[in-house]
């Protein structure tokens, strides 16, 4: 059986160079936040 990978949608960088979440306006230090994040609060979209 293949894994199906979740769309993570592209964050919102800040002028601080920090991942922005469309969908709730946190923001996150590092990619890997961003996308446990979105995987975990918004399902992957």
């Amino acid at each position: 059986m293949e894994e199906k990978k979740a769309r993570v949608p592209e964050p919102e960088m800040t002028a601080e160079g920090k991942y922005r979440c469309r969908s709730d306006n946190k923001v996150y230090d590092t990619r890997e936040d961003y996308d446990t994040h979105c995987m975990e609060e918004h399902e992957g979209m």
